[in-house]
């Protein structure tokens, strides 16, 4: 009797034996490869978040960035030491694992961790925008307020997501046995085999009867991520760009190369650093800079004039409080208000709240600008904006960057943007393949064993968020990394 005439199909489920083992065993074959690369993530991530926690806990003062970095640290031990044991359990046991509240838990953590992730990063992206461009505003927001802020990100990553905690579940997969393994028996039935197993991912309600509550939850995380994404590089770049015009452009001698900022600020903004050649050079000669252009010959002739020391030291202190002068009437000093000038003061220079990452010789206040020998320079590099104008005397060295103060500002936005670059680069991979599977579901299944293998670990590559905010800080920040080391030296 041909196969074309039977008129009855079974399905047959094989759930254990030698058959079910072996397609068990295949699986895992394409599984050990994320399997070893998340143990790596866990036992790395771990160690240096806890490295982290304890050296901003116990040996650093405690300030609002320190809060947020303590935030973020936390999150990340959650990762290593909660949500990648199971989802390696998961792929240890490819059919095999029936853990339905302990799924459902770990699955919904991980949501909540990654939401977290988001809304504290853009607190700090919101932070930092406020250091850099509403000077005025940033006092404002201290200690309380980045503790208040890691505390209302965990609550509304809690509210938006819970739906995770039913959406996920025990789920039982099926896959089909090759054709030459079906059978037909005595009543001309032909019989199809089938492996079964189960694993944590999408209930098979939500999956295959009602997939609307998976529909619009997963569309909401989806336009989330971009939205976030979207808002935090296009924050990090307008800084950026403020950061670069107010470290080496001065606006009143570059008035003519006003073309070329615009590229040169987008290349700061994304790079962290102007481009070598570009940076407008400091004199050191008295005349580069004239705070009033109908002082400055008359400036440059009383230099000129001075017979001896004390001459020149009375030209130069008359020609420091012009200048002086010309600075305090562009800023909110100009207005005569007592409660405006101390504001404006605390806000143009960076103080030790919003620098937990200090530059070597600030912390006990040295200044370590080497001092003019000649005559006093004048504020080559700064742009005369107030987010970032010098309190410090106009005698000091100028140089790319600004004080001490102002440096430790701009390291301090550059290792929080390098973390929320990273944060994005390593979540990419894993939102790119989970819309490209929820448009076919059966793109994981047709892959040849090495794109399968890729696919797998790429898309587990949002860990990587969590283990390398350690080695940034190590990068980035030469007293974390000292601190580190004579905590290593000393446990040995």
């Amino acid at each position: 009797m041909q196969n074309g005439m039977l008129a009855n199909i079974s399905k047959m489920f094989i759930t254990y034996g030698p058959t079910f083992e072996h397609y068990e065993r295949l699986e895992l074959y394409v599984y050990i490869y994320p399997v070893s690369l998340l143990t790596a993530f866990m036992i790395i991530g771990l160690i240096g978040n806890c490295f982290v926690l304890y050296i901003f806990i116990k040996q650093w003062e405690r300030n609002k960035t320190s809060v947020f970095i303590i935030t973020l640290a936390a999150l990340d031990v959650v990762n290593c030491s909660l949500i990648i044991p199971v989802e390696i359990s998961v792929f240890a046991r490819p059919f095999t694992y029936d853990h339905d509240v302990l799924c459902k838990i770990s699955r919904c953590l991980s949501f909540i961790v990654t939401a977290n992730y988001s809304f504290v990063l853009v607190t700090v992206a919101y932070d930092r925008y406020l250091m850099v461009c509403k000077p005025l505003k940033r006092i404002t927001y201290g200690q309380r307020y980045a503790m208040r802020a890691c505390i209302g990100a965990t609550v509304l990553a809690v509210v938006t997501q819970w739906p995770a905690l039913v959406i996920y579940g025990t789920s039982t997969i099926t896959l089909p046995v090759p054709k030459n393994s079906t059978e037909t028996d005595d009543n001309a039935t032909e019989i199809h085999y089938f492996v079964q197993g189960k694993t944590c991912h999408v209930t098979n309600y939500y999956d295959e009867v009602d997939k609307i509550p998976k529909l619009l939850f997963l569309g909401f995380l989806m336009g989330g991520h971009v939205i976030i994404f979207g808002t935090l590089i296009v924050m990090y770049m307008v800084i950026g760009n403020r950061l670069f015009l107010s470290s080496f452009v001065d606006i009143l001698d570059n008035s003519g190369h006003a073309s070329g900022l615009l590229k040169l600020g987008i290349v700061s903004a994304i790079t962290g650093t102007a481009a070598k050649g570009k940076i407008p050079s400091c004199s050191h000669q008295t005349g580069t800079f004239s705070a009033d252009p109908s002082q400055s010959p008359k400036k440059k002739n009383t230099l000129a004039r001075a017979q001896s020391a004390d001459e020149a030291e009375k030209a130069d202190v008359k020609w420091r409080r012009s200048l002086e002068d010309h600075r305090i009437s562009i800023g909110p000093l100009a207005t005569g208000n007592d409660s405006e000038r101390f504001k404006y003061k605390r806000s143009v220079s960076t103080p030790e709240e919003d620098n937990v990452f200090e530059t070597s010789g600030d912390k006990n206040g040295v200044d370590l600008v080497p001092q003019s020998e000649g005559l006093s320079p004048a504020l080559c590099g700064s742009s005369m904006n107030v987010s970032m104008a010098h309190t410090s005397a106009p005698h000091r060295q100028a140089k790319p960057g600004g004080d001490l103060k102002e440096l430790s500002l701009k390291k301090n936005t550059l290792i929080m943007r390098m973390v929320t670059f990273m944060f994005i680069l390593s979540y990419l991979p894993y939102l790119i393949l989970v819309m490209l599977r929820y448009v076919d579901g059966d793109i994981p299944k047709k892959l040849p064993t090495n794109l399968k293998i890729l696919y797998h670990v790429f898309l587990k590559s949002y860990f990587l968020n969590s283990v390398s905010r350690p080695f940034i800080y190590i990068a980035m920040n030469e007293q974390y990394r000292s601190k580190l080391l004579k905590l290593i030296c000393r446990w040995r």
